[in-house]
């Protein structure tokens, strides 16, 4: 196809998710991807928060900020192609550092504020754990990678920069205690 949505296995898209965002996507080829607020939700159903906010206006950083989760944006396929295949090589981490590169090569992006998709949380568990050594490793090499986006993007600067200092230096110390 033309368009592109992750979808992670234990989470679902709402009614009319898809199409909303393709909309968009076709009635302007210059958009990049379409995405749209997500609704993190308990076992029983029951909304935590909602997350992911608007593309930041032109010249603001637009890499450093995590905007979306996995089932948020629908891509381009042009844009995928640009921003080649997802890492295999952690267990971890690997949407921040695919949406990154995604974001990266994306001149224009339209956010639609309304839930169109449902993040699931089961009671405590959480692949992000912030004790696991292999955890903790694979988020230093996602942040890595991540690094070298910022430096050489045309949209992050020295503020960006400092968060991300400040993000491996957490891991740095989360390393050490473990």
């Amino acid at each position: 196809g033309e368009f592109i949505c992750f979808l992670d296995s234990d989470d679902y898209l709402l009614p009319d998710s898809v199409k909303t965002r393709a909309k968009i996507l076709i009635t302007d080829p210059a958009v990049d991807f379409s995405y749209g607020s997500s609704s993190v939700q308990d076992e029983n159903g029951c909304e935590l928060l909602k997350m992911n906010s608007p593309w930041p206006p032109p010249g603001q950083a637009r890499i450093a900020p995590y905007l979306f989760h996995t089932n948020a944006p629908l891509i381009r396929r042009s844009t995928c192609a640009m921003a080649g295949l997802w890492r295999e090589d952690d267990l971890f981490g690997q949407e921040y550092e695919y949406f990154a590169r995604i974001k990266y090569f994306s001149s224009q992006a339209v956010y639609i504020d309304q839930v169109l998709d449902v993040y699931q949380r089961h009671g405590k568990q959480n692949i992000f754990n912030v004790n696991d050594p292999a955890f903790l490793l694979a988020a230093f090499r996602m942040l890595w990678a991540v690094k070298a986006l910022i430096i050489y993007g045309k949209h992050d600067g020295p503020k960006e920069r400092r968060q991300l200092a400040d993000e491996f230096h957490k891991i740095a110390k989360q390393l050490f205690r473990v």
